[in-house]
């Protein structure tokens, strides 16, 4: 009987320690649960969409009054104004709803419309997340190198970014262009999670008939 009271309490021991609760840093900081991944990736979006907005804030009173201090900003160059018109469509568009609309709501609603516990590679989803947010902090970095940040537009389509007078420094638009590399490869891991654990980890009986049209 003390053998098998000694039994059942290890026993216990191991299934305490198995569901030991992660600490705050690791929670919410270094998390591999799919929610909170997709709500990482939703306060950056909203934070990547404030910059942004100050952005065409910018641009846009330059407009509306040419050559005029911009408060909180303060005189718009021509140079400066192609840089904010670019980086505003490139935040909008790459940081801002691609993260929130597929990153944020994939994350959060496609494990609970298919019925598993969470995505099929949760590292390689936290992974995805922190290359995101590098290529955030990358794209910011690159307004503040000599001579700003790239201006040749949101799609770098030549002959308008191949002009040096639009690039305003190579450095600028070297940033630029591994932000948006590393955006890419962060939405690409996150694309294969999707896939992998929409089409393996579906609830038992589910066929791909049967998978809400939002997931597809």
């Amino acid at each position: 009987m003390a053998h098998e009271a000694d039994h059942t309490a290890d026993h216990h021991h191991d299934d305490h320690h198995d569901h030991h609760e992660p600490g705050f840093i690791m929670k919410y900081f270094f998390p591999l649960d799919h929610k909170v991944i997709a709500m990482q990736y939703l306060f950056t979006g909203m934070a990547m969409a404030l910059i942004g907005g100050f952005f065409v804030y910018a641009f846009r009173m330059q407009l509306a009054f040419p050559g005029t201090s911009v408060p909180f900003y303060g005189v718009v160059s021509p140079t400066e104004y192609n840089s904010l018109v670019t980086n505003h469509g490139t935040i909008m568009i790459f940081w801002v709803a691609m993260p929130v609309l597929i990153a944020a709501f994939g994350n959060f609603c496609i494990p609970l419309m298919i019925g598993c516990d969470d995505m099929v590679f949760p590292r390689i989803n936290r992974l995805s997340y922190q290359i995101f947010l590098l290529s955030a902090i990358v794209l910011i970095a690159s307004f503040f190198v000599e001579g700003g940040g790239f201006g040749g537009a949101w799609t770098a389509y030549p002959p308008l970014s191949a002009r040096t007078d639009y690039n305003l420094t190579p450095l600028g638009c070297t940033l630029w262009t591994v932000a948006v590399g590393l955006e890419f490869i962060a939405f690409l891991l996150g694309g294969i999670n999707f896939i992998v654990t929409t089409m393996n980890s579906r609830a038992p009986g589910m066929k791909y008939t049967d998978i809400p049209m939002v997931v597809w």
